[in-house]
């Protein structure tokens, strides 16, 4: 028989927070679940836009509503516009924090925006989207 899990809110934020570290997606995969089921509100199996927006709230992001429809269309895997699912939802996160982590050390100013030369948006983007290590030199 499986038991149901309650996270009150406090515990939920600390193992997002752990979560968008990385720590819980490396280490502790079933609360990478319990974090998906979180932000399932319909309880679809996939996140959808509205969806992946909270999420993203809860985790200190401000995404664009037209982003967010983005995401969605990247990562729907299934290719039915059913969503995005638990590991895609992952990589999803994983991709957006480490962008906005490469973004943020060019935005010295914490202004929001920063002056990239062509190549070093390249540097900065194709580790992610290549499937390669961002981390790797």
């Amino acid at each position: 028989m499986l038991g149901v899990l309650t996270l009150q809110r406090p515990v939920f934020h600390v193992l997002a927070a752990t979560w968008m570290l990385g720590v819980v997606v490396l280490e502790r995969p079933f609360l990478s679940w319990v974090v998906f089921l979180r932000f399932d509100q319909d309880r679809s199996g996939f996140i959808d836009a509205r969806e992946l927006g909270e999420a993203f709230r809860a985790f200190g992001y401000s995404i664009s509503p037209t982003l967010l429809s983005l995401l969605v269309r990247k990562f729907d895997r299934s290719g039915r516009g059913a969503g995005i699912a638990l590991d895609n939802f992952i990589e999803c996160c994983l991709i957006i924090k480490g962008l906005t982590d490469r973004f943020k050390e060019k935005d010295v100013s914490l202004t929001g925006s920063c002056t990239l030369s062509y190549e070093s948006f390249m540097l900065m983007v194709l580790p992610f989207v290549s499937g390669q290590d961002p981390t790797a030199e």
